[in-house]
């Protein structure tokens, strides 16, 4: 070895180790820090300046610093039939005497030094390689809770993400986290984003998972019917954007321009369910994905049915948003939508309390209950008012109620009532809509308030 080329080489950077045989020369390279090492390729030996020009080209392409060659069995140098020693093909190739090579530093001064040299770097790198990938095979649980959430920020490096893992108990502290990246050529395939972790898992693992972009995805669930403003509230509580930002994407009708050329803002064309969000996504994207979602629940049939009821897009929407809040039945949206149809078939008002309640809430006015001077509100939305179906939606129907809207049952209902059970008794007739009426609502109001009167107390 040239003890001065050594002095200005020195340090840090890729160790090539060949091994070379009287067929074959066998590559290992180490990592950057020449600490690790892993086979690279093995070379058929072919002719001495083909097996030099190549030996150059990866002694370039890998940024190698210094060669370790392993001489042959008995230690004399022998050519092996080839003409030329191991020593001689490395010498050339290192000692900047073909294609423009810089002079690198090559163990070859002592034969039997060399030898030993070569045995005992090989054994560390063997060594600290094991180490390594023991440590990245232990499963590692350093966090108390159930499980644990962490963020690696946009623009993270290895180092840092390392940190944050070590910080948070995901992966134990040791120095050879970075290594083991380099070895395996992940320090710039981390991906940035939220990540869970609910076991104890090995640093592959954990690293896997950061490659991949495995990522941790919120769910946040939208009930169905709900209002617009309920919607943005919802999101809000789970951290993803704030009020205003909605109500500025919930204004963009060009995304419902081809289904609704009326709409001044996009109630009812929110999609009630579940969605599962990455941190950061913005609000502008979740309404666009609300919207993509009503477009692929709303079926190509319906529309067709749709169009044989003489309604729009819009028009079935409403009903749909009006149903929603009337049963939470399943089995009766299509009976409460028959009753709304027959009405409208007949001229009679709608008289559906939910629209009168949205009409409140759009002046901030509605304080949980409805009474009889809340009828008398003058708006389009008041449907004991005005004939016909509301201007809009009232809120952002489910897929049962779209359907129901579009297929309502075949009935002659024009009344229902509820019988304080969840469902519903639905007439004909008004003097039998009255009796009903009597029956699950007045009769049942009357006796619970008798029996928290004294007088009801005390008994006959």
């Amino acid at each position: 070895m040239n003890d001065s080329t050594a002095g200005r080489r020195g340090g840090a950077g890729r160790t090539l180790a060949l091994d070379y045989g009287d067929r074959r020369i066998g590559i290992a390279l180490s990592d950057e820090l020449g600490l690790a090492a892993r086979p690279l390729m093995t070379l058929a030996r072919t002719t001495w300046p083909r097996d030099l020009e190549r030996l150059a080209a990866i002694i370039r392409e890998h940024d190698v610093r210094r060669i370790v060659v392993g001489l042959p069995l008995d230690m004399d140098d022998r050519p092996g039939g080839r003409g030329h020693s191991p020593a001689d093909l490395a010498g050339r190739a290192a000692g900047g005497r073909c294609c423009g090579m810089t002079r690198l530093p090559t163990w070859l001064r002592d034969h039997w030094l060399l030898g030993t040299t070569g045995i005992v770097l090989l054994v560390l790198l063997l060594t600290v390689s094991a180490q390594i990938f023991l440590w990245a095979a232990i499963p590692y649980r350093g966090y108390g809770a159930s499980f644990a959430i962490i963020e690696i920020p946009e623009g993270t490096g290895a180092l840092r993400a390392i940190e944050v893992l070590e910080e948070h108990g995901i992966i134990q502290r040791s120095p050879l986290a970075l290594t083991y990246l380099r070895m395996t050529g992940r320090t710039r395939g981390l991906k940035a984003g939220e990540y869970s972790f609910t076991r104890p898992m090995t640093p592959g693992e954990v690293f896997d998972k950061l490659i991949s972009g495995d990522v941790y995805y919120h769910r946040v669930t939208i009930p169905e019917g709900v209002r617009s403003d309920e919607v943005f509230a919802q999101f809000v509580r789970s951290g993803f954007g704030t009020e205003e930002e909605y109500r500025e994407a919930f204004r963009d009708t060009s995304l419902i321009a081809d289904l609704d050329s009326e709409a001044t803002d996009l109630e009812g064309y929110l999609f009630p369910d579940t969605y599962s969000l990455q941190k950061g996504t913005t609000p502008k994207a979740i309404i666009a994905t609300m919207v993509a979602r009503f477009r692929e629940v709303f079926q190509p049939s319906w529309i067709e049915k749709m169009r044989q009821r003489g309604l729009t897009i819009r028009e079935a929407t409403t009903l749909a948003s009006m149903v929603e809040w009337e049963t939470a039945q399943a089995e009766e949206n299509a009976l409460v939508a028959s009753v709304f149809y027959n009405r409208l078939r007949l001229g009679m008002r709608l008289q559906c309390d939910p629209t009168v309640i949205y009409a409140l809430a759009m002046r901030n006015a509605f304080d949980g209950n409805i009474r009889k001077e809340d009828l008398k509100i003058d708006s389009r939305y008041n449907t004991y008012r005005y004939f016909g179906l509301p201007p809009g939606p009232i809120g952002n129907p489910g897929s049962s109620t779209l359907q129901a809207a579009v297929e309502p049952a075949d009935t002659r209902y024009l009344y229902f009532v509820s019988m304080n059970t969840g469902r519903h008794f639905f007439s004909t007739t008004l003097s039998e809509h009255n009796r009903a009426v009597w029956q699950y609502q007045v009769r049942p109001f009357r006796q619970r308030k008798t029996s928290r009167s004294p007088a009801g107390g005390r008994g006959n």
